[in-house]
């Protein structure tokens, strides 16, 4: 737990959420190489997220921009969905 909580303050991920990315041209290749989103709700009210497993080709970015765009869907999902 507690390396878990050194690697958000070390990788400041309670603001990541304001740090968009820019251009963007460059966030929309992401979001259309990276197939992941909400598709809806279980009669539970839990979000359910669609991945699109093998279809995804990462092309568009860095690995840096891709690992900053799986953490911010989390974050998301964590703070606004949920």
């Amino acid at each position: 737990m507690v390396d878990c909580l050194n690697w958000r303050i070390t990788n400041e991920i309670d603001s990541i959420l304001t740090k968009p990315i820019v251009p963007t041209d460059l966030y929309r290749g992401i979001r259309d190489s990276q197939l992941i989103g909400l598709s809806g709700y279980s009669n539970e009210g839990l979000p359910i997220f669609a991945i699109g497993v093998g279809r995804s080709t990462f092309d568009k970015a860095s690995v840096h921009y891709y690992v900053q765009s799986h953490i911010q869907i989390n974050e998301y999902r964590d703070r606004v969905v949920l």
